[in-house]
């Protein structure tokens, strides 16, 4: 069966004290390009997602998925920090003003801009909601379907 590249999807609900809206948007292409866009945190579910659209059938487009996710509770999210790490590159910040002879001026946000001292405890939110989360792509291969059927080569 043929199927149109072109679709937009959009779904939002609130799962596991979290609110998330996932937003797609697919165009015609030659060739599978998927981009997505997701907060820093869950940074980590962008090859899930990716292998997910795949897995759904979709082969070529230019897709843009979009997701926003609002913690409404705390639960499940945790950011540690390495205090070795964090210790360590104080003691590099004030051998550099020492050594410069550049004013000790760090502060918790001066240190805390290196990200690498913090650590955040993944959720296992793919997991719990993979499938809710993306009720869109039911309706995007629905339509896709439809489109395709109507453009099908004579």
């Amino acid at each position: 069966m043929v199927k149109s590249m072109t679709g937009y999807g959009r779904a939002k609900k609130e799962l596991g004290g979290r609110n998330i809206l996932v937003e797609i948007k697919s165009v015609n292409n030659r060739y599978m390009d998927c981009s997505v866009k997701l907060p820093k945190l869950f940074g980590f579910l962008e090859e899930k997602i990716k292998s997910y659209i795949s897995a759904k059938g979709i082969s070529r487009g230019k897709i843009e998925i979009y997701v926003s996710i609002d913690i409404l509770e705390e639960i499940g999210v945790s950011v540690e920090l390495d205090t070795a790490y964090a210790k360590s590159y104080i003691d590099a910040l004030r051998r550099l003003s020492e050594e410069f002879g550049l004013p000790n001026d760090i502060t918790t946000m001066a240190v805390a801009a290196n990200r690498d001292i913090f650590s955040v405890k993944k959720t296992r939110i793919w997991k719990e909601n993979g499938i809710t989360c993306f009720p869109f792509s039911r309706r995007l291969l629905s339509h896709s379907s439809r489109q395709g059927n109507v453009r099908a080569p004579i």
